[in-house]
């Protein structure tokens, strides 16, 4: 997973045109399961007992999750409004 700055990602432009925003639901959802999977997979190697811990590793991959998922939610209302048409 290629990883980039979260300033980096929040400056994304969404395209404009609606196949190339489904492409872009695709790839954030895409984006998306593999932070879940790394948050799963931390989760799971934590041993606080241990003190295995990995709260920034976590931390980090929340906030990446959370802004992916305002790109998916930011992503469907563009794509909504040029479905709906000027008009609307």
């Amino acid at each position: 997973m290629e990883q980039h700055s979260l300033k980096e990602q929040a400056e994304e432009v969404l395209p404009d045109t609606e196949e190339e925003l489904e492409a872009r639901l695709v790839e954030l959802k895409v984006e998306q399961e593999g932070w879940i999977r790394t948050i799963r997979d931390l989760s799971a190697r934590e041993k606080p007992r241990e003190g295995i811990s990995f709260a920034a590793e976590l931390h980090e991959a929340r906030q990446f999750k959370m802004m992916l998922e305002f790109k998916l939610d930011y992503c469907r209302a563009k794509l909504n409004r040029l479905r709906l048409g000027p008009d609307f």
